[in-house]
């Protein structure tokens, strides 16, 4: 018996248990397989699984969803044609105006790749500026950008410096993480370069709310009840405008942990205090995070 009919043999006997156990009959498995001889190209290699889930989504989907949620922000995406493309088909709904709607893309090329973007992202930038007028924009690198190294930082600030449009520089490179949630948070963190100075309005702002209306929740009905103003609530359904006017805030209320470091930077530049008023399921936590607030 040669080493490859052992091979399959083994193959055989690890598959031929209840089809329940691995998802597919084995015989049927390996009646798909072709021996070596009769492989010549990848080609030859049937697939034998179909994956049942497409993979993590990157850093790129958290940031668009927080864009989305600013009702007047540009989400412009500077990368590769498949990141380009991946974007676009996420933000097609009506949230982002369809398909001639508020995501826009810069693709580089080799030249870009070889000896910088940032002469590239100028020129596009003012043919978005005359088109879209936007009154904020999220320039989203992703992880060609990260590679090659170029200063997004820098570029936004001459960007809001040129066109007096606040230009929030959004990193989303994958490689440095595991999933999409980093996007979330960079995102929203960023959107702390729109704010200015306000006088206090005794209002509180409601920072990381990702689903749903915040106007549906518990909290909500008891701020309404004790006469809070509620201001900001970002990122669902706010401006730039409000995203401005967001240090008036007596306290922020940060119910998803995505919005922690912004929060955080606040208190710090601001001295405005957060409570972490996170979907607890302990009465005992719920229970302090209200006394925390009141």
């Amino acid at each position: 018996m040669d080493l490859q009919e052992k091979v399959r043999r083994k193959l055989q006997e690890k598959l031929s248990g209840p089809p329940q156990a691995v998802g597919m009959d084995g015989n049927e498995l390996l009646g798909r397989l072709n021996r070596l001889s009769r492989v010549q190209t990848i080609k030859d290699i049937p697939q034998l699984t179909t994956a049942l889930f497409p993979g993590t989504h990157c850093p790129l989907m958290g940031a668009a969803m927080i864009a989305g949620g600013i009702k007047d922000c540009l989400l412009i995406i500077v990368g590769t044609d498949e990141c380009s493309y991946y974007t676009k088909s996420l933000t097609l709904s009506d949230r982002y105006g369809g398909i001639n709607g508020r995501c826009v893309s810069v693709v580089l090329n080799s030249h870009d790749v070889t000896f910088g973007s940032a002469e590239s992202m100028h020129k596009a930038f003012k043919e978005i500026v005359a088109e879209y007028r936007p009154k904020c924009v999220m320039l989203v690198t992703t992880c060609v950008i990260e590679v090659i190294g170029d200063d997004y930082d820098a570029i936004a600030e001459e960007l809001t410096k040129q066109y007096s449009i606040p230009v929030m520089a959004v990193h989303t490179e994958h490689f440095k993480c595991e999933d999409h949630f980093p996007g979330f948070e960079r995102a929203i963190t960023a959107c702390q370069s729109i704010m200015q100075p306000q006088e206090g309005d005794g209002s509180v702002n409601v920072l990381g709310q990702r689903f749903g209306d915040f106007a549906d929740t518990e909290l909500y009905a008891l701020l309404q009840k004790s006469g809070v103003k509620i201001g900001v609530q970002l990122p669902s359904g706010c401006t730039s405008d409000d995203i401005r006017h967001a240090p008036a805030a007596k306290v922020n209320i940060v119910v998803n942990d995505i919005a922690l470091p912004l929060a955080q930077a606040m208190q710090e530049q601001y001295n405005i205090p957060y409570v972490y008023f996170n979907r607890f399921a302990a009465p005992e936590k719920i229970l302090q995070a209200y006394q925390h607030l009141f």
